[in-house]
């Protein structure tokens, strides 16, 4: 079996499961769980359902073969379904010191009226028709797809939200109802849906796409087939958690009772478990056993951003959720800072921005001289042009003569960080893939943006080389 906290003594082990491993949610807590399939050996099939089950291991090594023939040809009309490893005996739940944001909230009211709007705060949430983006009403909680017997069906059943799979074989009718876990991603771009087998967490098949307003395949599944057999690694879970306990040997196992949901306030300012024990001792002391990241060295900083927007490492060194924000990054993860960085996505934003000349030119720059972590701010270009005025003149601007002043002034992103197509995101649709929309963080002169941007303004082109 795969080592659950992979080490450098297994480097292509590793490799695998960090490039298998997708930044995404959580499931729900304690809910009514799916049949345990431990009875049918790996890669077994269903004579009558094409269902076939398959080992953890098998999945992760398998990568993009688990629904090819031999001839290469797409296998549709197949529903993967996982072995699940018979369960560990639970270790006494462990916090690590984490409490959660609305403790945090008991002195810093404010940050957290502010903050729970933001899309970190929502990156993971118990699934309900509250977090749920996507609609169980009749005629929009259906998924078809090319496989033309294989549908799915998103319900609410006495308040349990559930994916039904559908898969039709001559007279028979495959069916099985997986629970909503958590609902993962803030809804910009959309959300992915995990949900729990006894204490292991599994993606299920269906999302929600933003762009598309509707239910989706996940990100990278096959149109036409059903795949609920991808575990949810560690790695995956510190970047949609503040906090979650694996369990030692196991790959996808956790204790839900410790999961301090949504990326919030311990993520940035550590564990706060001594620090409010301080605090509530000596209300008016200065602060203690806590961090403050305007307080650290400017790399320093960037790093606790980089754990999730630095894109995927190439080396673990110590398992998931041991960083603590002020740390060494690289005492826990090693990063090619050569290698090309990836297409546009929210964990690549931050290996894009240093390829920019703002962050080459800057001794200084972080990613909070842009962005208030304690506030939502998305889609208010006018307060980022202004920031994006601290340090450029309008002067500058090659559109200067041409864009009048308050129009320059007042949107800066558009030309200079447009929306492009996600390109590590592929949502099958039919015959059809679709890229969502994200902003690129890699930050010059796009002169065809600026060229749709001055057509739409209705002014003449201008010069872009400045």
């Amino acid at each position: 079996m795969l080592s659950a906290n992979p080490t450098p003594r297994n480097p292509r082990r590793l490799k695998r499961l960090l490039l298998v491993s997708t930044l995404i949610g959580l499931g729900l807590i304690g809910v009514t769980q799916v049949l345990r399939r431990t009875g049918s050996p790996a890669g077994s099939e269903d004579k009558l359902t094409n269902v076939t089950y398959m080992e953890i291991d098998e999945y992760l090594l398998s990568e993009g073969n688990r629904f090819r023939r031999s001839d290469g040809s797409i296998d549709l009309c197949k529903v993967l379904l996982p072995i699940v490893p018979p369960p560990q005996p639970l270790p006494p739940p462990d916090q690590g010191g984490y409490l959660g944001p609305t403790v945090c909230a008991e002195c810093h009211q404010d940050y957290f009226e502010g903050y729970q709007h933001t899309s970190h705060f929502h990156t993971s949430a118990i699934a309900s028709r509250a977090t749920v983006k996507g609609s169980f009403a009749p005629g929009e909680n259906e998924l078809t797809t090319a496989c033309p017997n294989l549908k799915f069906h998103m319900l609410d059943v006495n308040g349990k939200l559930i994916q039904r799979v559908l898969l039709t074989s001559g007279r028979d009718t495959y069916a099985e109802d997986f629970p909503f876990g958590l609902a993962t991603g803030s809804g910009k771009v959309g959300q992915t849906y995990l949900y729990w087998n006894e204490d292991h967490l599994y993606q299920m098949h269906v999302s929600y796409v933003e762009s598309l307003g509707r239910w989706a395949n996940s990100p990278g599944f096959i149109d036409g087939t059903a795949d609920y057999a991808r575990p949810i690694l560690p790695l995956c879970l510190e970047c949609h958690t503040t906090y979650a306990q694996a369990i030692p040997g196991t790959i996808n196992q956790y204790r839900p009772d410790t999961m301090v949901l949504g990326v919030t306030c311990e993520k940035c300012h550590g564990p706060g478990e001594k620090h409010v024990e301080f605090h509530r001792q000596q209300e008016d002391a200065e602060p203690h056993h806590i961090t403050n990241p305007a307080n650290l060295p400017p790399e320093r900083s960037m790093e606790i951003c980089q754990l999730c927007h630095g894109g995927l490492p190439q080396e673990m060194i110590q398992p998931p959720f041991h960083f603590r924000p002020g740390q060494p990054l690289e005492n826990f993860y090693r990063f090619d800072y050569n290698a090309e960085p990836a297409g546009i996505h929210s964990n690549s934003q931050l290996p894009r921005l240093r390829m920019s000349r703002c962050f080459t030119q800057s001794d200084a720059m972080t990613c909070v001289d842009c962005h208030d972590p304690h506030a939502f701010e998305r889609g208010d270009l006018a307060l980022f042009s202004a920031r994006c005025m601290n340090c450029h003149a309008a002067q500058d601007c090659g559109l200067h003569d041409t864009v009048p002043p308050a129009s320059l002034t007042s949107n800066c992103i558009d030309c200079h960080m447009p929306a492009r197509e996600m390109e590590d995101i592929v949502i099958m649709t039919g015959s059809d893939a679709k890229n969502p929309p994200m902003r690129d963080h890699f930050i010059r002169v796009w002169p065809e943006v600026s060229r749709e941007i001055l057509e739409a303004w209705k002014l003449p082109a201008a010069s872009t080389a400045r």
